[in-house]
């Protein structure tokens, strides 16, 4: 996963929480551990730009 990936949350069969864009990726954790910074696009949350595990998403489409 990088900056720029399409993403979306792995046990979203439906894609009820959205896609989003990643916009930075968080390195200082433990492996496991590691966050990115995403923007969603059509999250019913009210939060459009918030930091998710790396773990939780997969990547729908790589940037360039």
């Amino acid at each position: 996963m990088k900056v720029g990936d399409l993403v979306r949350m792995i046990n979203d069969p439906a894609t009820w929480l959205g896609h989003g864009i990643v916009l930075e990726i968080d390195n200082s954790l433990r492996c496991d551990l590691h966050r990115a910074r995403v923007r969603w696009f059509d999250d019913w949350d009210d939060e459009l730009v918030e930091w998710v595990r790396t773990r939780t998403m997969e990547v729908i489409s790589e940037s360039r």
